[in-house]
């Protein structure tokens, strides 16, 4: 405790000139890119990510180790230099650049509401800390989080790792060593931290990515006058507009569903949980084929989030439905009445989908679905524009034809992330708006195109190759840039040759 109140001391000594001296911030952010470009943060973490996220422990799944530990080092370095390139490019004067990279035909928009203001812009305060609580089912989610705090808001941040990725606390000492070296970042393990510290007087905001009930929890812990913001998550929907699909866009859609459901186990909190579709569709059940067929052929992920399982169990015996087999499957269950609404109003952060029927799905998911996070809408080329349908949803990031996970690297672009406003079902306050949009925000919304040629294939694995060139090229870039790739592309293609004479390769390999 005496350990954790030292920190604290020390960024609330540090806050009243890092929020005066904006000037400082830049160098700041240019020192981080920096570091992640020369610092070896990418060492000693991937086992233990890949342990807890994946059944990859056999020696014949040595490669999807590999090729799932390259993903997620390149997923958390290139979030965060995105973002941290954002904050450097608002503070310059640029402009906001509302294309995702490789990602054809991606695109994004900010859309500005009715209203004065942007709401929920609580921060810590004069001479006062914010304290962030790491999120515990992705690695970058708490990085931002703090980077958030930091740059946009201009508050010193202590950070308290979630007790499932204790490990990430290295990783972060050597990413974000210049905001540690300036008194504007510390950390904390979770076994290491008494939630008394929240009610400390230097304490002024507290921010969470989790559940709403640790969200309430930490509401009754702070002090007087400390704010609480955070990102709770949602009852995703996904809406099906009716028309005549093609063979095409049915296999496209219900593929990219299954994928998206089944990424992390289900453990995210933009992971799909009902689909909405207009009553009397024609195409209906041919559609829930195709999402049948996606379920047995997409291979099911590791559903680890504690809980997950038991909740989905739940959820299926309130509809009638026993599990004989304690597996990670995703449980598909078709809600016959609207009234039977329990898997409307929890969250089950776990491998389960229902779908519902209902006459009008844009009113339906607005009033009677919990949350207002993220929301996707699946268009037939033949339905034309959905503008009005994109318009009329009151959710934090709107995706047409794709998943909304793609609203998150928009965030860090310059765009928002967080609950749509009014109300804190989904959370309190947003991610982002580097550039300093105003009035009222309403919400992004990301747009991809034709159905039938979606920008990504989320059912097909990556080989660690493709992420390990990316990383390079990306985040390891100097001079020579090229050389290195092609130098890693190699070592790549070399390092097959020891998997001939009984050479067990892990994570721990990557370079």
């Amino acid at each position: 405790m005496v350990h954790v109140e030292g920190k604290v001391g020390r960024l609330a000594a540090r806050s009243l000139s890092w929020a005066a001296n904006k000037e400082e911030r830049v160098p700041a952010a240019k020192a981080l890119l920096e570091s992640l470009k020369h610092e070896e943060w990418d060492k000693g973490w991937l086992d233990s990510h890949v342990a807890l996220e994946t059944h990859f422990n056999d020696e014949d799944q040595s490669s999807k180790a590999i090729d799932y530990a390259s993903q997620a080092r390149y997923y958390m370095g290139s979030t965060i230099q995105t973002f941290v390139e954002t904050v450097v490019r608002a503070a310059e004067g640029g402009e906001m650049e509302t294309w995702l990279p490789g990602l054809k035909g991606v695109t994004f928009e900010v859309v500005r509401g009715q209203g004065d203001a942007t709401p929920f812009a609580e921060g810590a305060g004069p001479g006062k800390v914010c304290v962030v609580l790491g999120a515990g089912n992705q690695n970058f989610l708490t990085a931002v989080d703090a980077l958030n705090r930091i740059f946009v808001n201009g508050e010193c941040v202590l950070i308290k790792h979630h007790p499932l990725r204790p490990w990430l606390m290295e990783p972060y000492k050597k990413m974000f060593a210049p905001l540690i070296e300036l008194d504007v970042l510390d950390q904390v393990l979770d076994e290491d931290f008494d939630r008394k510290v929240l009610a400390d007087p230097r304490v002024g905001h507290v921010h969470l990515t989790g559940s709403e009930a640790t969200f309430a929890a930490v509401k009754k812990s702070v002090g007087p006058g400390t704010t609480v913001s955070g990102e709770l998550g949602c009852v995703t929907p996904w809406i099906a507009l009716p028309g005549a699909w093609t063979s095409k866009e049915l296999q496209t859609a219900a593929r990219m569903l299954v994928a998206a459901k089944k990424a992390n186990g289900g453990a995210n909190c933009i992971s799909p949980q009902v689909l909405v579709m207009t009553r009397g569709w024609g195409q209906r059940d041919e559609f829930i084929a195709e999402i049948r067929a996606s379920l047995t052929a997409i291979p099911d992920a590791k559903a680890y989030y504690p809980g997950a399982r038991e909740r989905r169990d739940d959820f299926l015996r309130r509809y009638g439905v026993e599990r004989a087999d304690d597996d990670d499957a995703v449980a598909l269950v078709e809600i016959l009445h609207e009234e039977d609404d329990y898997a409307l109003q929890h969250e089950v952060f776990g491998p389960f989908l229902a779908v519902v029927d209902v006459e009008d799905p844009v009113a339906f998911v607005n009033s009677k679905v919990k949350g207002s996070l993220t929301c996707t809408v699946l268009a037939p080329q033949v339905s034309g524009d959905p503008a009005d349908v994109l318009e009329a949803l009151n959710y934090g990031t709107v995706a047409q034809n794709t998943w909304s996970v793609f609203g998150y690297p928009a965030m860090c672009r310059g765009g928002t992330w967080g609950a749509h406003p009014p109300g804190d079902s989904s959370g309190r306050g947003t991610l982002g708006n580097h550039f300093g949009i105003e009035p009222f925000l309403d919400k992004t919304i990301v747009y991809a195109g034709d159905l039938a040629k979606p920008p990504v294939d989320f059912a097909t694995p990556v080989p660690a190759i493709v992420y390990d060139a990316l990383f390079v090229a990306t985040l390891r870039t100097g001079g020579f840039a090229a050389t290195r790739v092609a130098a890693l592309l190699f070592r790549r293609l070399l390092s097959t040759i020891p998997g001939l004479f009984g050479y067990k390769r892990t994570p721990a390999d990557l370079s």
